[in-house]
């Protein structure tokens, strides 16, 4: 028994066997490119998922530390109460304390803001080369 191959380059093929099997295997990879691009469709869906998990995630881990920084919060009031104890007129130990509790409050929030953004998260990860790859 002959092969598929040995079938398709004999002689005694003719050409409407010849043009039915280009047009089959035409047809074939067609098929095949597009199950490809639908289970690397998929997979970029399962990657975003996953992200997605891990992005929420490390918010709640941000919240644990956040409940931490009450703590923190007991050390500021330390420091105001410590402030009020300055031998300087209360206007100057007002404005002492707005600074600072403006400056401890002001820079974690941005650097927390910028670093849990999901636009960061998705270029970080390379999530955007594998959508612009995908386009293509």
């Amino acid at each position: 028994m002959g092969s598929y191959w040995d079938a398709f380059f004999s002689e005694s093929a003719t050409k409407m066997n010849v043009i039915l099997n280009l047009v089959f295997i035409f047809i074939q990879n067609f098929f095949i490119k597009k199950a490809l691009k639908g289970v690397q469709q998929k997979g970029l869906l399962i990657y975003l998922n996953a992200l997605q998990v891990a992005r929420k995630s490390t918010i709640g881990a941000v919240f644990i530390i956040s409940v931490l920084q009450i703590m923190v919060w007991g050390l500021c009031g330390s420091i105001g109460a410590g402030v009020f104890l300055l031998p300087y007129d209360l206007e100057t130990k007002i404005w002492l304390l707005f600074g600072i509790s403006l400056g401890l409050f002001l820079i974690p929030a941005l650097i927390l803001i910028y670093v849990l953004s999901e636009k960061v998260w998705y270029k970080a990860s390379g999530a955007e080369k594998i959508v612009t790859s995908l386009k293509s």
